[in-house]
């Protein structure tokens, strides 16, 4: 980051519970849309929303596997990056509302995510 503002954007993007919250579930393993939908209980434009702030501040990337986009978290994006992903509290312990058809949601055609996983 070189410059004031570069470091104030990193901050404000960090300011947001709901933004922790997926940077939490993308340190665990990469995720779609439609996933990060059902652990959080939010819309789709909602997550979105979340995901493209975080994205734009350099802190995920989005890799293509087939028809779907997983995202992940970047690594190496400052010094201290890795242990503040590391020191985020879990969220498997945070009531969860995770509709029972997230599956369903998640499918295209006949392939489901999990398919979509294997891709090399």
């Amino acid at each position: 980051m070189n410059s004031f503002r570069d470091w104030a954007e990193f901050y404000k993007v960090l300011g947001d519970p709901t933004r922790l919250r997926l940077l939490a579930l993308l340190a665990q393993e990469p995720h779609c849309v439609c996933e990060l939908v059902g652990f959080l209980g939010l819309s789709q434009p909602t997550i979105s929303h979340h995901l493209s702030r975080l994205r734009y501040a350099g802190l995920i990337r989005e890799e293509r596997r087939g028809q779907w986009i997983f995202y992940s978290v970047v690594t190496n994006r400052v010094s201290f990056w890795t242990e503040l992903v590391t020191a985020l509290p879990g969220v498997a312990n945070e009531p969860q509302a995770r509709p029972t058809d997230t599956a369903i949601a998640c499918q295209v055609g006949n392939i489901a995510v999990e398919d979509a996983r294997s891709d090399p």
